[in-house]
């Protein structure tokens, strides 16, 4: 930013953009499916239902195509590959849960400022998925079947089994990612907050500046009131005999050189260009230029009367048309 207005402005552009869901993120769904590796069993249902004098819908019966092995604290699992795959699904569901913020059941939103590390979880996920696949070979697929035939005895039925390709492409990684509906609830509440902290934000930014500019006007008004008094004269009276005389009065030259530099900073720090400010400032610097167009050097408002007194009537018009027209407010306005 080369000056105050500019960054000023560029608060003013940031406000005015009224952030809502629509124009701030998206939606997303990241769900992965999966083979649950059982399969339901109606014979052996309608046997249980009737052992127990239940209704044949109330018994749904099924088997572990692969069944652990023992139980309790010895309990093995029989197929540690297909569970690692399967418990693939909970980091999928985790990973989402700490990057997408919840919206509506399995759907969240995404930020647009979260896009890319969304994209990342989702690449690492599928890279992830994908190793989790290969783990699964043909001999480790045909050795697991085997030891399920082993466990499962008379229930065993190798039909139960997809091959091994069928049963890879049931787990996949989905994503989904589609526009906030503008009619959603939701949206139409944030856009209404968002309305109301920009109206504030701008009630606040033009307090602020009003009183800035308050400020800047009334140390304007003190320092060309202390240079016209410094270019003027007081009288005088001696002592010895009671007489009067005319002594001129002085310049401070700390006075004279914060004067300018005012001028210089009022040109840049002028978020509202009011006409008031700048036309005081050319004024001003018009009163204060010397031949050369350069301002005066202090010796020069200290030695000649002649342009002492030129500065002192070029400075009182500027007051006298800028201060009735000085953007001033009361303390008690600021907040």
């Amino acid at each position: 930013m080369n000056t105050t207005n500019e960054m000023l402005n560029a608060f003013n552009n940031a406000a005015n953009t009224v952030i809502d869901f629509t124009n701030g993120g998206q939606l997303a769904t990241v769900s992965m499916r999966g083979w649950t590796a059982t399969v339901s069993d109606r014979a052996l249902s309608a046997q249980v239902a009737d052992t127990q004098q239940a209704a044949p819908e109330a018994i749904r019966a099924s088997h572990e195509l692969f069944p652990s092995i023992g139980s309790g604290k010895s309990k093995q699992d029989s197929f540690p590959e297909l569970s690692a795959l399967r418990n693939h699904r909970a980091t999928v569901a985790n990973t989402m849960k700490r990057i997408l913020r919840p919206w509506d059941g399995s759907t969240g939103y995404l930020p647009h400022f979260d896009l890319p590390a969304f994209t990342e979880a989702v690449d690492t996920l599928r890279t992830d998925l994908d190793r989790l696949k290969r783990a699964i070979t043909p001999e480790v697929y045909a050795e697991r079947i085997s030891a399920a035939a082993f466990l499962r005895k008379g229930f065993f039925d190798r039909e139960q089994y997809p091959d091994l390709d069928a049963m890879l492409s049931k787990f996949s990684l989905d994503v989904l990612v589609h526009e906030v509906p503008q009619g959603d609830f939701r949206n139409v509440v944030c856009a209404d907050s968002a309305a109301n902290l920009k109206r504030e934000f701008d009630r606040t930014m033009q307090q602020r500046i009003d009183a800035i500019q308050s400020d800047v006007s009334r140390t304007l008004i003190d320092y060309m009131e202390s240079i016209i008094h410094g270019c003027g004269h007081t009288e005088t009276t001696r002592k010895r005999d009671g007489s009067t005389y005319l002594r001129a009065n002085r310049v401070v030259e700390s006075t004279y050189q914060n004067l300018l530099r005012m001028c210089e900073s009022i040109g840049q720090l002028n978020p509202t260009r009011n006409a008031a400010l700048e036309q005081a400032r050319l004024g001003l610097l018009a009163a204060l230029a010397g031949p050369d167009g350069q301002p005066l050097p202090i010796e020069a408002l200290r030695d000649s009367e002649s342009t002492r007194a030129s500065v002192k009537a070029q400075l009182e018009g500027v007051l006298q048309q800028f201060a009735p027209a000085a953007p001033l407010i009361d303390a008690d306005e600021v907040y």
